[in-house]
């Protein structure tokens, strides 16, 4: 399943990472989402999140700025749920 594949595909981003970008791993990748994280994001943007993000989100909660050696997706911003409620409610 779709599901299966992303999960794999996590797993192995994650396991990249504690071999070749430790301090990614360690320091900059947040806990992963609880769901009343997620259904606060849907409520703020009035929208349900698809099962691909939420799995996402669930697998880490985004990067932190405070201890951030790199970004894990090239350049892309990979923010944290309540970063994402407070950008879009401004």
């Amino acid at each position: 399943t779709q599901s299966n594949m992303i999960e794999t595909g996590l797993a192995a981003i994650e396991e990249w990472l504690h071999t070749n970008a430790e301090k990614i791993a360690a320091l900059s990748l947040q806990k992963p989402a609880i769901e009343r994280e997620l259904q606060e994001l849907e409520k703020a943007i009035s929208k349900e999140m698809p099962q691909d993000f939420k799995q996402l989100y669930r697998w880490h909660n985004g990067l932190t700025d405070d201890e951030n050696p790199g970004n894990l997706f090239f350049g892309m911003d990979f923010f944290p749920i309540d970063r994402i409620i407070s950008e879009h409610c401004e």
